[in-house]
């Protein structure tokens, strides 16, 4: 994934998507891998969706974010949040934001685009929600195509 970010830099480059496909309840699911950048290194993971882009299941990881702190998006009780969150508002893609002060600390509003935030971890839970929203949204013309 790093290597082909780094060529898609070139505006003339094709880039090459990776899609992982398979089933989870008898219903279609795809993974999509995405990589960004958190307070003070990469950051990365595993978006599940199935067809109307609706989570569901994250794995996220880190090279070296702060223990206590950015380190915890790759603790469950975080990831577990996502599930059922949609990347798309009213049709539209919208990303995931990782907000503070959401309102909904258990994370039981799945169609607000949102989910709590980490303590402390302002810029690594940024560089999260903005590597969802510039990876997934390359994907966005894929699962159009699901919906013809």
């Amino acid at each position: 994934i790093k290597k082909e970010k780094k060529k898609a830099e070139d505006p003339s480059y094709d880039q090459k998507l990776p899609l992982f496909k398979g089933t989870k309840d008898g219903k279609d699911v795809y993974v999509m891998p995405v990589r960004g950048k958190g307070l003070w290194d990469a950051i990365w993971g595993f978006v599940a969706v199935d067809e109307s882009m609706t989570i569901q299941g994250v794995f996220f990881d880190h090279k070296g974010e702060t223990p206590g702190l950015g380190a915890e998006i790759k603790q469950r009780y975080f990831m577990d949040d996502f599930q059922g969150e949609s990347f798309l508002d009213n049709g539209q893609f919208s990303g995931i934001a990782v907000a503070k002060g959401n309102n909904d600390p258990k994370n039981e509003d799945k169609s607000d685009n949102e989910v709590d935030a980490l303590a402390g971890a302002t810029i690594t839970g940024d560089g999260l929600a903005s590597m969802l929203r510039k990876d997934v949204q390359k994907y966005v013309p894929f699962f159009k195509s699901l919906q013809n």
